[in-house]
């Protein structure tokens, strides 16, 4: 799913966006905005795939948000939404992917979606993709501490885990867990591999932050963190076949994917919980 956010400040008008983007069943419209302000503050929290902004914001230029939307992801793909067509050549100045005119048609808005699925197709290639506002060689990976308001930025290694679960993103460490909007593909591409696994659709974990993994059935494991809150994670029957066999070629104890056992792999434990 692309995931867009609105700036638009009429309510009516905002709404049957939303549904007709909605109804290509591509879109997920992740917020929406009435101002420059608010969606400059929206953009930097959620960091969208889309931008769909209206030109005509009340005390604002449209093209001037856009340019500062820009400042912040020079990738980010913008549509402008207008009742006026004389601004579309400046639109595409700005490489807009796309100038949809009011009143708007839902197979005008189909054919923005088919050109937004192309632009981050190009985007998105494992040479070139970012994550976010991340560049490519960007070695840190954003996160916010809702309850300190605080930015804290994050080493790979620093990531025990990233679970995805009611529409956001967890990224699992030693002692926090943060709540992001980052795709769990995205950041698959980003940590590049070992240590880190993809053991189900919903989530990657770190190998070496394993204190231990339960085997108690047929292709079903139970991986146990070693943070501060011992978390627990299922592997799905694709995952725990990746798994095993990742415990076999690291010569583990065969008990531990025969049986009810466990396989301790402690390193990055013993790292960050140096009295245990």
């Amino acid at each position: 799913m692309i995931r867009a956010l609105l700036i638009e400040d009429e309510p009516l008008a905002q709404e049957y966006l939303r549904r007709l983007l909605h109804e290509t069943e591509k879109i997920e419209v992740v917020a929406s905005a009435i101002s420059a302000d608010e969606g400059l503050a929206l953009f930097a929290q959620l960091h969208p795939d889309v931008v769909f902004i209206d030109l005509r914001l009340a005390g604002s230029d449209g093209f001037a948000l856009a340019q500062q939307l820009r400042r912040f992801s020079p990738q980010l793909a913008i549509v402008f939404v207008t009742g006026y067509s004389d601004k579309a050549v400046a639109a595409f100045e700005l490489a807009a992917v796309d100038y949809l005119l009011k009143p708007l048609h839902s197979d005008r808005v189909r054919q923005t979606v088919l050109r937004l699925e192309e632009r981050l197709r190009n985007y998105h290639l494992p040479e070139t993709f970012t994550i976010a506002n991340l560049r490519p060689d960007e070695e840190r990976l954003v996160v916010k501490n809702i309850a300190t308001d605080t930015i804290k930025l994050l080493s790979k290694m620093d990531i025990f885990a990233a679970v995805h679960r009611d529409r956001k993103t967890f990224i699992y460490t030693q002692q926090e867990q943060y709540p992001t909007y980052y795709s769990l593909l995205n950041l698959e591409h980003w940590l590049k591999g070992m240590p880190f696994l993809r053991i189900s659709r919903s989530a990657i974990i770190n190998l070496e932050a394993i204190e231990k993994i339960i085997h108690y059935g047929d292709r079903l494991y139970q991986v146990h963190l070693c943070d501060q809150n011992h978390t627990i994670i299922e592997a799905s029957r694709s995952g725990a076949v990746l798994l095993a066999s990742h415990l076999k070629n690291h010569r583990l104890p065969s008990s531990s994917i025969q049986s009810i056992k466990t396989a301790v792999r402690a390193n990055l434990c013993k790292e960050k919980n140096p009295s245990s």
